[in-house]
């Protein structure tokens, strides 16, 4: 499930999983919450690293085939899971002793989840960042909506709505990681930190060296694709509803538009339409808050079947064409889903 090592006063968890690119399961957050528990109240330890043994991925998220074996498919309720995932987020959170996190590859959902409210978060050019549930008639879930709904609505409502991958420079003017470094200089870093005497000294104290040591291998991010998009993004994307968005969509000539209708018109009605009114009521909310009303929405969509749905023609029924509940933007209710966020 994940492997250990400790490197001076850095203990480092490597996430083990590589045929499922380290994805998160029932078995593993029992696991990673008991060796937090350890590693917090280890005296020999000033640092937890949270990072992979894999070049693919740093964690491709929930487990959501597991999930869906023996949670939905066997008409268990499947927020127990999500409760569990929360809970240890939450844990490594707010612990007493500052988290760094490595970003490798595939990094998304879940992974995110995990690793985003870290003190310091590195990322090297190989990261493929995304957030991809509205295919699964999900949503941005694990607290991640906190950082959205900071973002500008366009840029937001884009990557909610479509999941799409962006890259280690794109998290890095997000603000979402505090270096951006080549993957072939990065075990050396991490040797060189755990060279560096950081017992004893405050959380703050550390993560100001660690930026210092960490100073010198950063790169400057690259233009990217999502730069390129951006002023189309915004032209389509800075709706107040779904409808509004798909509409624009439909009528714009550029292949971005056509693309992306497309794209769109394959993701969860309901879905789309709960991302935007979350991004919205968001902006009121703390991360302890984003994760409680994650919860309370993760009910609702389970509850429609749609989150069933999605899991089955994504994961398990893949040449499957899902049915939606209901199939069309525009027969979902929105103000049910307000409800939710109230």
């Amino acid at each position: 499930m994940f492997k250990y090592e400790k490197i001076g006063d850095i203990g480092r968890i490597l996430l083990d999983r590589p045929k499922q690119l380290n994805a998160l399961n029932q078995e593993l957050f029992n696991e990673l919450e008991k060796k937090f528990h350890e590693l917090e109240n280890d005296d020999s330890i000033a640092v937890i690293l949270l990072d992979s043994t894999s070049e693919r991925a740093f964690c491709a998220g929930g487990d959501v085939k597991e999930m869906y074996l023996d949670f939905i498919d066997k008409g268990r309720d499947p927020a127990l899971v999500f409760e569990r995932e929360f809970a240890v987020d939450k844990l490594f959170t707010h612990g007493k002793k500052p988290l760094v996190s490595f970003w490798r590859g595939i990094t998304m959902g879940g992974g995110i989840g995990l690793s985003i409210e870290s003190d310091y978060l590195i990322g090297d050019e190989s990261v493929k960042v995304a957030m991809p549930e509205t295919q699964l008639g999900l949503f941005p879930d694990v607290g991640v909506g906190y950082y959205f709904s900071k973002m500008n609505r366009p840029l937001a409502l884009y990557l909610t709505m479509t999941g799409n991958i962006v890259s280690g420079s794109d998290v890095l003017n997000f603000g979402w990681i505090d270096a951006l470094v080549r993957s072939s200089s990065y075990e050396m870093m991490i040797e060189k930190l755990g060279s560096l005497s950081l017992i004893g000294k405050t959380k703050e104290e550390i993560i100001s060296i660690i930026d210092q040591e960490v100073t010198s291998y950063k790169i400057k991010p690259s233009i990217t694709k999502l730069d390129q998009d951006m002023p189309l993004i915004e032209k389509y994307f800075d709706k107040d509803n779904a409808l509004d968005i798909l509409d624009g969509l439909e009528q714009g000539s550029e292949d971005f538009a056509k693309e992306t209708y497309q794209e769109l018109r394959k993701k969860c009605p309901t879905s789309l339409v709960l991302v935007i009114e979350k991004y919205v009521a968001g902006k009121q909310w703390t991360k302890d808050e984003t994760f409680d009303y994650d919860l309370k929405a993760v009910d609702y969509v389970s509850k429609t079947g749609n989150l069933k749905e999605g899991v089955r023609t994504t994961m398990i029924d893949k040449n499957d064409t899902p049915k939606w509940n209901p199939e069309n933007v525009e027969d979902v209710d929105v103000e049910e889903i307000r409800k939710i966020f109230q």
